[in-house]
Parts: C-alpha cells; structure tokens; sequence
C-alpha cells in the first residue's frame, strides 16, 4: 500500500516538474536584446516603468512610436543652447535618456523597441468604460489604444507619467526652452493641444491608466 502511494507521489511530482520547465520555456523564449541593458535600469527588465518615479511603462507599446521617441532622444534639439524650437518641430530632450539612447545604433534601437513591444503589459483587473468622445479620444481611442503606430497607446500607462508629459508639453507651447537641464518636449498637435484640457478630458487620463493595455 505504501509503494504504490509513494508511486503516485513520484508521478505527481514528475508530472508538476514537466509543467513547471514549459512555463519556464515560455517566459524565457523572448530574451531581451543586449541593448536593452540600458534601459533596465529605470525601465525594468520587461518595461514595466515606475508609476512613483513618473517611468513610462514601454510594455506593449507600438513599435514605431518607441523607435521614433529614441531617435527624438538622440537629435536631444536645444540641449544646453539657447536655440529657439519651431512651433512646427517635434521635439523631445532629456539629458538622461539621450546619453543612453546615444549608445544605440538603428538596429538596435529597432530590437529593443520589438522587445518591449512584445512584452506582457499592466492588465489592471479593473471594468472600465470607454470614455466618452473628446479630443483624446480622436487619436488614442475610446479605450486608450490609438490606430496609428506613430500615436502612442495611452492604455495601462502610468498615470503619474502621463500628468507629467501634460505639462511638459503645456511648459513648451511658447516655443522656446528657458531652464535647459529640465526635461523638454514638443509636439505642434500635443502643446498646442493641452492648454485648456477640461476637467473630462483629464479624467480620460485616468481612465487610460485603468484600462487593459492590449
């Protein structure tokens, strides 16, 4: 009787360790790419970011937009000059994100950006409605994903990182970058766009962050 219950404790365990080497399979089948091991740093090995830290999450975030935004990083337009950004240029600099991104080729940048992109993003368990129609919705959706691959998806994203690129891009619609060690960004549609954002369009932002990323 006892050999036979150890016989079948045996073939459970068997059987649970065949399991448990398949998930592990599955999680390590995509590995990050060599590039990528500067970004983990603030992004996190899978791109998660850090809602406190106001660190996007680049999980499931469109191809083309990642690798627009690191080249953006790489022009780093206005840096430590004085230059006046044109109303009609799209524009991003940050000191800490140009040095890195400056250590990236093309094919790189294309690997990294496929990467995050292909990562598992936050799905928060949360039944959210899509948000009525507003300015927001027009190019992010009703539920936070865009259909264009050069508008970023809003969905799942940190809502403390979404509040902060409002007023960044509220901070440049005069055009030109008075304090050049802060952060910087531009967009001709976006800072021309963010200055009167009502009270339901911000609450969209909200409801962005509550949705399911995919």
């Amino acid at each position: 009787m006892y050999a036979r219950q150890s016989k079948g404790l045996w073939a459970i365990l068997f059987v649970s360790s065949l399991t448990l080497l398949g998930c592990m399979k599955d999680v390590t089948k995509i590995r990050a790419p060599s590039a990528a091991k500067w970004c983990h740093g603030c992004h996190g090995i899978h791109g998660k970011g850090t809602a406190l830290a106001a660190i996007p999450n680049l999980a499931g975030q469109k191809v083309s937009y990642l690798v627009r935004q690191l080249e953006l990083f790489q022009q780093g337009k206005g840096i430590g000059t004085a230059a006046r950004i044109q109303t009609d240029e799209v524009v991003r600099q940050n000191r800490s994100m140009k040095y890195h991104a400056d250590k990236l080729g093309p094919d790189e940048i294309m690997a990294t950006a496929e990467f995050y992109s292909s990562q598992p993003c936050n799905v928060r368990p949360v039944n959210v409605e899509p948000v009525p129609s507003n300015r927001c919705t027009k190019c992010h959706g009703d539920m936070g994903i865009s259909a264009s691959g050069g508008i970023p998806n809003l969905a799942g994203q940190n809502i403390e990182y979404l509040l902060a690129q409002i007023q960044k891009f509220k901070e440049s619609s005069s055009g030109v970058e008075r304090e050049q060690r802060r952060p910087y960004r531009r967009h001709p549609i976006m800072s021309n766009s963010v200055s009167n954002l009502s009270s339901g369009e911000i609450a969209t932002l909200y409801a962005y962050a509550r949705m399911a990323c995919r």
